[in-house]
């Protein structure tokens, strides 16, 4: 068995006062007495418990545990010459140590350590210690061997806030080691329930992860088959929830299921349709009590709004703009629209597609009523493009403009799905980035410094007025007249007929004034000598 550092010995005779005294050693288990007389000896073991208050405190800690355990009065040794005598000493251990741990457990399954606990250790009706366990769960507790029986104690376990199970575990212990070690075998869990959860759009390369903040998202909380008494309704403003309810003992482990309401407040969602995974907790009572974060709801919308704006260009300045000659006015303002506003979809093979009946994609019934178009579930994975044109296609009275932006003829085709920020697409996007907004609007002609006349507003496409101009390239003869005596002496044209002569070859150009003119080319035009009848109306001689 393992040995006290130190242990006092006392060897008396053979005659009257004389003794000799040593030390028993850790090291060796043994003291030896050397040129000793024939005779009769008295060996005698001091106490430790004498030697605890001058030893050093880690030492002290460990001779505590241990006492001599044989007579008191000690052992006679007879010695005979020229012979070895020895005697064997029995070290007896008074005490052990402990050490419980305290865990939750359900069944064969443990969980965490629980601190606070207090474990009171018994035998039979008396209580030989106690200790509370520490952050590890740990509790530490000594007690005498004497006051046990059968190498056994049984530790009871008490916890306030968790349910522990009827019972008591066994403890056994070494008589041949100070320390024993055990851990509650009865269940000791955790029955409530503290749950958080939160809501946010899905995230993509474009943007979402934003909370579902707002006026309340509709939640429903689960347990089964049954709604959670007094857990929310909604989602609070900053889009998270909390809830705390109990889970009996048989009832474990507890599922909880939280998911976001089918029909939600037009202002949260803008009427489209969305999917979002309900969030699972199991609540196994392992875990200790606090709150425990049921994870995130994340909207994913699968249709969504768009919306499209036409505005008609009068004061020449670049995008929706200004108060020049009375600003620029939105389509279809006060008269029938001049641009007419399309959607389709580009397909895996990059081929433009029509959207299906299926699709059920909603159009306004005030769509182009000043200048707006509003395309109601529209499916948002789809690659969605927005084609403008003349409402009347033969309508020569106005062009759609080209601005830096459009990278063609005609700024006559927005994509909502790339080149987002070319394209003006804001609030959400379309295909594989989207699904985070419930309505995207394009809006690459907003209004634009330096001009300090912005209106703010979403602009999509711009129409300008054209015209036509049409004049005279001729010249008139002044001739002398000798006709009469009356006339002033001149006349006009060959032959007097005062008709102007046409004159062929003359050039007359019309060139746009920059910063006045978004949309003009330059024109020329030639007289020529004969009238070209393909120009029908226009005479090109004149």
């Amino acid at each position: 068995m393992p040995l006290p550092p130190v242990l006092p010995v006392t060897l008396s005779g053979p005659d009257v006062n004389e003794t000799r005294s040593g030390t028993l050693t850790l090291a060796t288990g043994q003291i030896s007495f050397s040129d000793l007389r024939a005779g009769t000896y008295l060996l005698q073991v001091g106490s430790l418990s004498s030697l605890l208050a001058g030893l050093p405190h880690q030492v002290a800690a460990v001779l505590q545990d241990y006492e001599y355990g044989g007579p008191a009065e000690g052992y006679t040794v007879e010695i005979t010459a020229g012979q070895a005598a020895t005697q064997a000493v029995p070290i007896d251990i008074t005490h052990t140590t402990a050490h419980f741990v305290v865990t939750l457990r359900h069944g064969e399954t443990p969980g965490m350590p629980v601190p606070g606990a207090t474990v009171t250790l018994q035998s039979g009706e008396n209580t030989v210690g106690s200790g509370e366990t520490g952050e590890t769960g740990l509790a530490m507790i000594r007690f005498a061997r004497a006051g046990t029986s059968g190498n056994m104690v049984n530790a009871a376990v008490a916890v306030d806030g968790y349910h522990v199970a009827d019972g008591m575990t066994p403890v056994p212990w070494d008589p041949k080691s100070p320390h024993t070690q055990g851990t509650n075998a009865n269940d000791i869990v955790n029955l409530n329930v503290d749950l958080t959860v939160s809501g946010a759009t899905v995230a993509t390369d474009a943007g979402g992860g934003d909370a579902l903040a707002g006026a309340g998202w509709a939640i429903s909380v689960m347990q089964g088959e049954d709604a959670v008494e007094g857990a929310p309704d909604k989602l609070d403003d900053e889009g998270n929830a909390s809830f705390t309810t109990e889970v009996g003992a048989d009832a474990l482990p507890g599922t909880f299921a939280i998911a976001l309401a089918d029909d939600q407040d037009d202002k949260l969602d803008g009427g489209e349709n969305y999917g979002a995974q309900a969030v699972e907790y199991t609540h196994t009572g392992l875990l200790l009590a606090g709150t425990q974060n049921a994870g995130a709801l994340e909207a994913a919308f699968t249709t969504q709004t768009l919306k499209v704006y036409v505005h008609q260009e009068l004061d020449q300045v670049e995008g929706y703009t200004g108060n020049i000659i009375g600003g620029d006015e939105r389509d279809g303002k006060g008269d029938a629209p001049k641009v007419s506003v399309g959607i389709r979809y580009i397909d895996d093979s990059g081929r433009s597609r029509s959207f299906e009946a299926s699709d059920s994609i909603g159009a306004s019934a005030t769509n182009c009523d000043g200048g707006e178009w509003v395309f109601t579930d529209v499916p948002a994975d789809r690659n969605v493009i927005v084609q403008a044109e003349k409402a009347v296609a033969t309508d020569a009275s106005i062009m759609l403009l080209t601005y830096s932006n459009a990278g063609g003829k005609y700024n006559d085709e927005l994509a909502t799905y790339r080149n987002l920020g070319e394209n003006g697409v804001t609030g959400g996007a379309f295909g594989a980035m989207g699904g985070y907004s419930h309505t995207v609007s394009l809006c690459p002609l907003q209004a634009v410094d330096p001009t300090g006349q912005n209106h703010g507003e979403c602009a999509s496409f711009a129409y300008v007025n054209t015209h036509g101009v049409t004049g005279l390239i001729w010249k008139n003869e002044v001739l002398r007249s000798n006709e009469s005596a009356n006339d002033d002496g001149f006349k006009l044209g060959p032959e007097g007929n005062n008709g102007p002569t046409w004159v062929p070859g003359t050039t007359v150009s019309l060139s746009p004034v920059e910063g006045k003119n978004l949309a003009g080319d330059e024109e020329s035009a030639t007289t020529a000598e004969k009238d070209n009848s393909a120009t029908k109306d226009l005479d090109e001689t004149h």
